[in-house]
């Protein structure tokens, strides 16, 4: 199901109508980011309501499972921030072989930390230079963005780079099509990172995407890129004063283009999910209060959404 995000909606839609022809049932598993996509999709064949079973996190009870074999991640279970990232599963695994020594408090900061300890390999060089490594997966971020040569783009990169990052389990070899020129990201939480680093190269965060057609599957990077440039220090290249501003005018921009109206949301979702929102939202406090607290009133809606989805906030 979550190939509609990848452009497949109609596949789907065919998938779905053809078992309602058939009087079969329909169990489809999604993302919460395509969540009502998929909604839509399966209510208009069965011309019938939804049911909806959200899939939790791991519980306190787990964590602590998980804590005790992997004593080096205790101090970020003692952190409550920190320990809703240990909710899931992918983060622990990326934590763990990346050896992570401090207390992110957000996907931007688990982020970073990943790609210190597991990307660049804490500057060591034995499977790949640092930058060497670095480079390779901006390179097929920009080839998942883009969809260009694979063989031009796999060419370019530094064989011993692309060797260290399938032995460190970044990359794989693709399971399902043997011909496949080079390799594909180990996991969907790993292809995030890397797009949201090469969207990150831009001032404009939606520049590229805008470029490449605003494909839906994007949007958890752009969250995160999101959330990277919110947290950033202040900075003449990006000052504090008017940045959430300025981000939500570009991604309202792609709104107004014709890309859907959950774009618009992206910015606040990363504003609510930094590990300390209040410098930026202090900032921003007069322009979510203008136009009759607009701001404000977008923001409740998205908190209440992300309580719905089980989500939660700390």
């Amino acid at each position: 199901a979550d190939a509609v995000a990848e452009g497949m909606l109609e596949q789907l839609r065919y998938l779905v109508a053809a078992a309602r022809a058939a009087s079969l049932g329909v169990v489809a598993i999604s993302a919460s980011d395509n969540k009502q996509v998929v909604r839509d999709i399966i209510a208009d064949c069965f011309r019938a309501d939804v049911i909806e079973h959200g899939v939790p996190g791991l519980t306190d009870t787990q964590v602590d499972e998980v804590v005790a074999t992997f004593g080096e991640l205790t101090h970020l279970a003692h952190n409550s921030r920190s320990r809703e990232l240990l909710r899931r599963p992918v983060i622990i695994d990326l934590f763990v072989r990346g050896g992570i020594s401090g207390v992110p408090l957000s996907d931007a900061d688990a982020m970073q930390q990943v790609w210190r300890g597991l990307v660049r390999r804490r500057e060591q060089s034995d499977r790949g230079t640092p930058d060497a490594r670095d480079l390779a997966m901006l390179r097929l971020a920009d080839l998942a963005l883009f969809r260009g040569d694979p063989l031009h783009t796999v060419g370019a990169i530094d064989p011993v780079a692309l060797d260290g990052l399938r032995r460190d389990g970044l990359l794989r070899t693709p399971v399902d099509d043997p011909f496949k020129i080079g390799p594909e990201f180990a996991h969907d939480e790993v292809r995030r990172y890397a797009v949201a680093r090469f969207l990150l190269a831009d001032t404009d965060l939606t520049a590229k995407l805008f470029n490449a057609g605003v494909p839906r599957w994007t949007l958890g990077a752009a969250r995160l890129a999101c959330q990277t440039r919110l947290a950033a220090p202040d900075s003449v290249a990006n000052p504090l004063h008017g940045r959430f501003a300025r981000l939500q005018a570009v991604f309202d921009a792609l709104v107004t283009a014709g890309h859907g109206e959950r774009w618009g949301d992206v910015p606040g979702e990363a504003l609510l999910t930094l590990g300390n929102p209040e410098s930026v939202l202090r900032d921003a406090w007069v322009e979510l209060r203008a136009d009759n607290d607009s701001g404000l009133r977008r923001l409740a809606r998205l908190i209440d959404q992300r309580l719905r989805d089980g989500d939660g906030l700390v």
